[in-house]
């Protein structure tokens, strides 16, 4: 189930608030692999399986950090600077519409 901060743009497209670092890179569902999404500062990771449990625990955190790849793809530990309405997409999965932030 979608978290806190699904609200609908001017424009009629639904947004979701998303942090985001300050090199830009956002908590998009693209960095998920096969055992979820990890969050936390260093030294205090976690794996959560689920995108919006994640994004509810990175809402809940003085200062939301994420792993997520650079530019030559070593996974690192980003902090979040701002948090960004994104316009979402509604894929159907196993039936269900799941609202994910667009990348």
């Amino acid at each position: 189930m979608p978290p806190a901060g699904l609200a609908p743009a001017s424009a009629g497209t639904p947004t979701l608030a998303v942090p985001v670092a300050r090199d830009g890179t956002a908590f998009v569902p693209e960095l998920g692999n096969g055992s979820g999404y990890t969050i936390g500062p260093k030294g205090a990771e976690r794996k959560v399986g689920d995108y919006y449990q994640a994004l509810r625990e990175l809402r809940a955190m003085p200062k939301a950090c994420w792993r997520r790849p650079n530019a030559v793809g070593n996974w690192g530990i980003v902090t979040a600077v701002r948090w960004e309405e994104r316009p979402i997409t509604a894929p159907r999965v196993n039936g269900n519409e799941h609202c994910l932030p667009a990348g």
